[in-house]
């Protein structure tokens, strides 16, 4: 089917009718069967009206003829304000063939377009007639905001009519193409060309629209995926072979569309744009931070000092910075709730919107800087968050031994903006400056004031701005019209009236986190008077804790909230419950890698005085001699754990190991034992081989339950980070395939091997005692035991072999696939269930075909069945999705620590505003927020002893746990 046949069956029609009389006429294109793409204004006068009617007739005039049926349509989206877009459902599907595809117009060059439309000049004899849309389309003209369009350059356009006709009348809605990509809809003409200019809607603006996409999703259609679109580049005679695209430029494109996205469908974010913005005030961050250099003053300075009603005017002041020196460093100093987070995402989100900003190689990138440990490089680290995120960037660079996300940071195509410096550990505050310091990277750090002034050394950072507090005049210009705030307002006015209560209600509304809960707490039907009476007897953490909670409150409250999904009825009750759980959990992790930290510091105190006293002559002083011994390089998946992210693969490991170790083993051995005690009675055995066969299973469940432990310990072959890659078969040439083969091979049959070391030794070393408890002379406990030293290890290295085959049908992820945490998960559990059912596969008919052989069919059958399960089961659970399903699916729920549908509840809490979501991680909204749910540790003697070490964080050390002071950057308010 050629391109041009495919457009005559999608065009489309449109009518907008009243009182049985046409008012309007546009064009309209099928992007899925029943479903029609339009501009907005065409329709837009028929959204909620019952007098008009929507008709559309499909397909090309050549082809349907006079007798062309129209049908009834109906609008079932339009774009908000300054998106002229819709679409139109219409009452009986068409049958169309194929798929569009869409693209964006990229590049500087200008490139070719065309499409079908119905403009009101070639409206003859009462009929409507179609006009071939062809020129050429300049990427690089246009605007931005509500001027950021495509300029359509007619070869053929119509005259300007002298009675003020609209020539182009009709056109509006046509889909326009750029080498078989639909990039945009027209939207209207511009007469300053002489009518040979028309005007359309990018499809890049509205593509990722949340909206837009969950209307298509409801359709049944498939969010677009755009593709870049650019001028075949000109060609030399003496070589033909025209360049290919530049695939940096392609990952920088595919990176920023997802960035943006996530910032658009976020809740928290969408309620700061679409409200009432909260003014932002700022000063000249101290010099004691900054130091006294002239250039360094000079841009605080300026960034501070510009007027500015909204925040507009400093967002664009402080990408200036970066355009004139484009691996520059700045600062956002703030306190708690100050509004720092709102300021980086909103800079974010403008910047990712600038076209020309993205062509210059600076994508800004938010990473949360609590979990780096400056053992790590922070090159490093941040490549590892970026894999981590975003998978197709974890691709190989094809002409460089580093993949793409390392090549992009070392290229200074990333913006780093660190969220959160006092978010890690007190006593690396000060490596962590001197590495930022180092750094050769473009970053954006936000910070407490405090927190770099207890480390700071002579020399001065980087300029930079800090935030100060909400005014007086802040709360009547915000306030002064609601009357539920009057008396209180009056209050606050009043300054000399030396009342403590007014003071300390002030002080707490002057950060804009406080400021908007207190909102919250008035539109949850509290009055704002009663604030002052809390304010009389509670301290002012208290009367932040009872904002944070009526948030929570109003937010699970059906009565407040009725736009809120209702997939799930959690109540207020319950969700602060499972919040808690989730906030306890983080600082669990955190608190044990800070008393890791201080152990690994402690010995590396104590080796260096060892190694003084050992000197001859020589007197120890430790506290004397500088620190010659830099901290171990750690790997990225040995790093500290972060204080706000929630990661699924993470979930439950706040657990004891041998907790853990205990559950995975128990519920692997559990379901291997049943189903070979099924087995052994359908196959009519004794009761003594279905005893021996439910042994077997307890056999299993200790060893894999130990191999769970080590493979902790250890990290062999990181067996509990989620995997990058999918699933596809036939989607890469052969030679790609086999190289991930051979990559693939040392790692996983290394894995294999030791794991099956482990499993031979302990499974071998359970049926010896077993057989010697059943009386079986020393000969034959010692060959049983032999025989599974050797057979574990062979075992393992199958399943790793097997393994490291399935690698022939994975992919790297595409730019445009989404990365949130649900669907990484799903993600990753079909890998994982391709993997053990190899793995599974493999062991049944290897093992079964060794039994059947010494043994006979029956007892092989039954043998192979179990081996089979197990060795699936032992697979799974040594993945990050199997520690997943067994602790956060059966395990935590079962205790009543999370709901049974954790993802649902984790969805619904991004929904609601409650928690914040990021690449594959959700953040709570605040951090505030989640240190107030977060439960007090337990002195000692009242709980659980100290949990033990493991690959999720170290042991925490005897006596009482204290909790790390956190006092992370948070979204400010709304």
């Amino acid at each position: 089917m050629t391109r041009a046949e495919l457009e005559r069956q999608r065009l489309a029609l449109i009518r907008v009718s009243e009182a049985a009389r046409v008012r309007r006429v546009g064009t309209g294109y099928l992007i899925a069967p029943g479903l029609v793409l339009t501009a907005g204004h065409v329709v837009r006068a028929s959204v909620g009206s019952a007098s008009h009617e929507i008709h559309v007739g499909v397909g090309h005039p050549k082809d349907t003829g006079r007798d062309r049926p129209f049908l009834p349509g109906k609008v079932c989206w339009v774009g908000p304000d300054g998106l002229d877009v819709a679409l139109l459902r219409l009452k009986d599907e068409t049958d169309v063939r194929g798929t569009v595809r869409w693209g964006r117009a990229v590049g500087n060059a200008i490139v070719r377009y065309d499409g079908l439309a119905f403009p009101f000049a070639v409206y003859k004899e009462g009929q409507h007639n179609v006009e071939h849309l062809r020129g050429e389309l300049p990427p690089l003209a246009g605007g931005y905001g509500s001027q950021d369009l495509y300029s359509l350059n007619q070869y053929v356009a119509p005259r300007i009519s002298p009675n003020d006709t609209q020539a182009w009348a009709g056109a509006s809605g046509a889909a326009v193409f750029c080498q078989d990509h639909l990039v945009g809809v027209v939207i209207h003409n511009d007469e300053e060309f002489d009518n040979r200019r028309l005007r359309a809607l990018p499809a890049r603006r509205f593509a990722t629209e949340p909206t837009f996409v969950e209307a298509l999703r409801k359709c049944g259609v498939a969010p677009p995926a755009l593709a870049d679109v650019s001028a075949p580049p000109a060609t030399r005679t003496d070589d033909p072979a025209p360049s290919r695209p530049d695939p940096r430029i392609a990952k920088l494109h595919g990176l920023k569309d997802i960035l943006l996205a996530e910032l658009k469908r976020d809740p928290v974010q969408r309620e700061v744009r679409n409200g009432r913005p909260l003014p932002m005030h700022c000063k000249a961050a101290p010099e004691e931070i900054t130091g006294r250099k002239s250039d360094t003053r000079r841009i605080s300075e300026s960034l501070a000092s510009t007027p500015r009603p909204g925040q507009e005017q400093l967002l664009n002041d402080i990408a200036a910075v970066y355009l004139e020196k484009k691996r520059s460093k700045l600062l956002v100093l703030g306190q708690a709730g100050s509004g720092k987070s709102v300021l980086i995402r909103r800079f974010a989100h403008a910047r990712l919107k600038d076209v020309g900003w993205i062509e210059q190689g600076l994508v800004p990138v938010i990473f949360s800087l609590g979990s780096w440990n400056p053992a790590i490089q922070l090159d490093d680290w941040l490549t590892e968050r970026l894999e981590r995120d975003h998978p197709f960037l974890a691709g190989q660079h094809h002409s460089k031994q580093r993949t793409w996300a390392a090549e992009l940071l070392e290229n200074g195509d990333i913006l780093a903006i660190l969220d959160g410096f006092d978010e890690m550990a007190k006593e690396l505050y000060k490596p962590a400056l001197n590495k930022l310091k180092d750094s050769k990277l473009p970053i954006l750090l936000t910070s407490r004031p405090e927190a770099l002034v207890s480390v700071q050394e002579d020399g001065g950072l980087f300029p930079g701005i800090e935030l100060t507090g909400l005014t007086l005049a802040d709360y009547n210009d915000q306030l002064g019209e609601l009357g539920a705030w009057e008396d209180v307002l009056k209050k606050l006015n009043d300054q000399d009236s030396g009342d403590v209560a007014v003071a300390r209600l002030a002080d707490v509304l002057s950060t804009p986190l406080m400021f908007t809960m207190a909102e919250h707490f008035r539109r949850s039907g509290g009055r704002p008077a009663d604030l002052l009476e809390l304010a009389q007897h509670d301290s002012p953490t208290a009367l932040q804790g009872h904002l944070l909670d009526s948030f929570l409150s109003r937010a699970y409250s059906s009565e407040h909230n009725p736009d809120a999904p209702r997939r799930q009825r959690w109540s207020a009750d319950n969700a602060k419950k499972w919040l808690g759980y989730l906030a306890t959990h983080l600082t669990v992790l955190s608190a044990r890698q800070q008393s890791e930290e201080e152990r690994r510091r402690e010995k590396q105190r104590r080796e260096q005085q060892r190694r003084q006293e050992q000197r001859p002559g020589k007197h120890p002083h430790p506290e004397r001699q500088p620190e010659r011994q830099q901290p171990r390089r750690q790997r990225p998946e040995q790093q500290q754990w972060d204080a706000q992210d929630i990661a699924w693969w993470q979930l439950g490991t706040a657990m004891s190991l041998p907790m853990r170790m205990l559950v995975s083993g128990s519920l692997c051995g559990l379901v291997s034992g049943t189903v070979c005690v099924l087995v052994g009675f359908l196959a009519q055995a004794p009761l003594s081989v279905s005893l021996t066969l439910f042994m077997n299973g307890l056999g299993i469940g200790v060893g894999f339950g130990l191999v769970h432990g080590i493979a902790s310990k250890i990290d062999v072959g990181s067996p509990f980070k989620p995997s990058r890659m999918q699933i596809a078969i036939g989607s890469e040439t052969r030679q790609k395939r086999w190289e991930r083969v051979r990559k693939s091979f040392l790692p996983r049959a290394g894995s294999g091997l030791a794991g099956g070391v482990v499993f031979g030794i302990v499974y071998g070393g359970a049926i010896a005692v077993y057989a010697k408890a059943l009386a079986f002379p020393w000969l034959a406990v010692a060959l049983i035991l032999g025989n599974w030293i050797v057979a574990g290890p062979l075992i393992g290295l199958g399943i790793g072999i097997v393994l490291t085959l399935t690698a022939w049908f994975e992919r790297e992820p595409e730019p445009n696939e989404s990365t949130d945490a649900a669907d990484r998960l799903r993600t990753n559990r079909t890998i994982v269930l391709v993997q053990a059912s190899a793995a599974g596969l493999a062991l049944a008919l290897g093992y079964g075909a060794a039994v059947t052989h010494f043994n006979g069919r029956a007892l092989g059958l039954q043998h192979a069945i179990s081996a089979g399960l197990a060795g699936a089961l032992g697979v799974i659970t040594l993945t990050a999705w199997g520690r997943w399903l067994v602790l956060v699916r059966f395990w935590l729920p079962l205790l009543g620590h999370l709901p049974w549908r954790v993802n649902a509840f984790l969805d619904e809490a991004w929904d609601r505003g409650v928690l914040r979501r990021t690449g594959a991680v959700y953040q709570f909204r605040h951090a505030q927020l989640r240190d107030h749910l977060a439960k007090p540790p337990k002195e000692p003697g009242r709980g659980s002893g100290p949990a033990e070490a493991d690959d999720d964080g170290p042991r925490t050390v005897a006596g009482p746990r204290t909790t790390p002071h956190r006092s992370a950057p948070d979204d400010g308010g709304t």
